[in-house]
């Protein structure tokens, strides 16, 4: 990840499947609501298969002393806006 803070920045990655060949391009940052927060976009520059569908964005929150994931969490809207939680799977 390039960056000049922890955890925030980007990475440019090569992705070679049997049915998908491009590259994918991951962006974090903070969240814009929590200074425990980051969200991250990626998105796929496909010249083999469909990128339909598989450009993401989602927002994880740290445990500040351990730095462990305490929750992932749908993103809403932009930066700065109210983070939804994702319904549990239980």
């Amino acid at each position: 990840m390039v960056g000049s803070e922890s955890g925030v920045g980007f990475r440019l990655f090569l992705l070679q499947e049997s049915e998908q060949q491009g590259i994918g391009i991951q962006w974090q940052r903070n969240s814009g609501t929590q200074d425990n927060c980051l969200k991250t976009s990626v998105y796929y520059a496909l010249w083999e298969g469909s990128n339909k569908d598989i450009n993401t964005t989602f927002c994880q929150c740290f445990d500040p002393k351990t730095g462990f994931v305490i929750s992932s969490v749908a993103c809403s809207g932009e930066l700065g806006t109210d983070l939804e939680e994702l319904p549990s799977s239980e």
